[in-house]
């Protein structure tokens, strides 16, 4: 966003889904993704995901799906502090899936 502000050394950057606030995601997100931003970037900076993926979300596997084409390692949110902890244990499928995306994009 234009109110963000980088600085010198940062290693991260936060990857926005283009008009990816209108839960939820749809499949032109997924055909809409790029990754020339980890081309021009990495091994730079590495690209985080924002949008707010909770593991129970219909639209889960879009999102995935989207910053896996992003070349951006996707952020798993959980919602609510009251929420199941469950849900982003190492075994629930989704946190595992995760998981493997970051052991694979790892340098």
């Amino acid at each position: 966003g234009l109110n963000e502000v980088s600085f010198q050394r940062e290693c991260f950057a936060q990857a926005h889904i283009h008009d990816g606030w209108n839960h939820p995601l749809q499949p032109h997100h997924v055909q809409a993704a790029h990754p020339i931003c980890s081309f021009l970037w990495q091994p730079h900076t590495r690209l985080v995901g924002y949008y707010h993926l909770g593991p129970t979300d219909p639209d889960v596997e879009l999102g995935i799906e989207v910053y896996r084409r992003m070349g951006a390692l996707p952020t798993l949110i959980p919602g609510q502090a009251s929420d199941d902890p469950s849900l982003i244990r190492p075994d629930h499928p989704v946190a595992r899936r995760l998981v493997e995306l970051a052991r694979e994009q790892s340098p």
